[in-house]
């Protein structure tokens, strides 16, 4: 890991910090966000390429596992999950989970941890928005 790469995902631990009020996360924490992105923007510089990834996609009509960055703004909640370069181990569990019908908590969380493994063995970061 860079030190550029380190303090970024310092960053965002200490702006998530910062979000936690009464025990709470407030919403909109702009800062949060905001680290979230050049975090996104870290990766590019260091690895050449940054890709995005999403675990849940709440109805939407277009379904992207994953990306590649193009450089553009990115929203709060629009990317789940940051890593240094394509992989379709996780492409594969994204769609698997997604095919898969749900049948409760247990066997789905098992799908979950086997995606979150996966982006941190790719070298990924798990993107935190308010």
């Amino acid at each position: 890991m860079t030190p550029e790469l380190s303090l970024a995902r310092k960053q965002c631990v200490l702006e998530f910090r910062s979000a936690i009020v009464d025990g709470w996360v407030t919403e909109a924490h702009a800062g949060l966000n905001d680290a979230n992105r050049e975090l996104i923007a870290t990766y590019a510089r260091v690895y050449g390429e940054a890709w995005l990834g999403q675990v849940n996609h709440y109805g939407a009509e277009e379904r992207r596992y994953l990306w590649k960055w193009d450089g553009s703004f990115v929203f709060n909640f629009g990317a789940d999950f940051v890593l240094p370069h394509d992989d379709e181990e996780i492409r594969r569990l994204l769609a698997a989970r997604e095919r898969t019908p749900y049948t409760g908590a247990a066997a789905d969380g098992e799908r979950l941890h086997a995606i979150f493994a996966r982006i941190a063995l790719a070298g990924g970061d798990v993107l935190f928005w308010t």
